[in-house]
């Protein structure tokens, strides 16, 4: 079978749209005629709707200094993720859900933490990987930042649907510096990173969540005191605060002497 290949014109063409698309919404000019962000009628382009995406997030981070646009492990979710505190990863993630007919993507963006010794402590005591140190989600925070959708082009058409809060692929690189300045303000706010000790003691917890979500985030701060060697604000913890999953905290309580004893050795 012979094989495909894209013309070269296609893709200088494709990098090129990229480019004014960002510079047009970066300055909050969007051309009404501007439909699309890639003319599939003008060449053939072979790309899917997520390498779309995925290109204008490459090069939107590229204007953010140790950001970089990575496939995070557990999960392989593309994330902005920035290592630049030796231990911890700071993680902006959009959280991208893709449709394929018509092609769009659902952003539903949270801010998460990674240390390697909290992994370590999850891993022995639950046996599967941890996601995440701790989490926030944006609409936590903000009530204008819920869900977002963002589809290729804006329907037209005697049938078209179309809802004031979508958002086309030329107005994505705007959306998506708008999560990166607030996911920043997040961790500033929310994350201690003087040190390692005053990390791992001070993991959030927000008030007002529902039960399930607001568990892990329990669950979450006497993991970070485990891996300082605090098992007492385990013991000291009220078990009656949780009112959803108590059987992970009962299953961290059990290992605290297995936990103490490699602690000491």
């Amino acid at each position: 079978m012979q094989e495909v290949q894209r013309p070269k014109q296609c893709l200088r063409g494709s990098s090129a749209m990229i480019e004014q698309g960002i510079a047009a919404s970066s300055n909050g000019i969007v051309p009404a005629s501007r439909v699309s962000l890639f003319h599939e009628n003008d060449c053939q382009i072979i790309m899917t709707f997520k390498d779309d995406v995925r290109a204008i997030a490459s090069r939107i981070i590229e204007d953010h200094g140790d950001w970089k646009f990575v496939k995070q492990a557990p999960h392989n979710r593309w994330v902005f993720r920035n290592s630049a505190v030796p231990f911890v990863d700071r993680i902006i993630d959009p959280s991208f859900s893709y449709k394929n007919n018509p092609p769009d993507v659902l952003l539903q963006p949270l801010v998460a933490v990674r240390n390697r010794r909290t992994g370590q402590i999850y891993r022995r005591v639950f046996g599967v990987d941890e996601f995440f140190t701790s989490w926030i989600n944006f609409n936590w925070e903000y009530d204008d930042f819920g869900s977002t959708r963002v589809v290729r082009e804006r329907n037209v058409g005697d049938n078209a649907v179309w809802h004031s809060k979508w958002l086309t692929l030329v107005e994505l690189p705007d959306l998506l510096s708008d999560i990166l300045h607030r996911g920043s303000q997040m961790f500033e706010k929310y994350y201690d990173l003087s040190s390692e000790p005053a990390f791992l003691s001070n993991l959030p917890l927000l008030p007002g969540l529902p039960p399930a979500f607001a568990t892990m985030m329990m669950i979450e701060q006497c993991i970070g005191h485990i891996a300082i060697g605090d098992f007492d604000f385990v013991r000291r913890f009220d078990r009656r605060r949780f009112k959803a999953k108590v059987e992970l905290f009962d299953k961290l309580v059990e290992s605290i002497p297995v936990l103490s004893g490699a602690a000491d050795s």
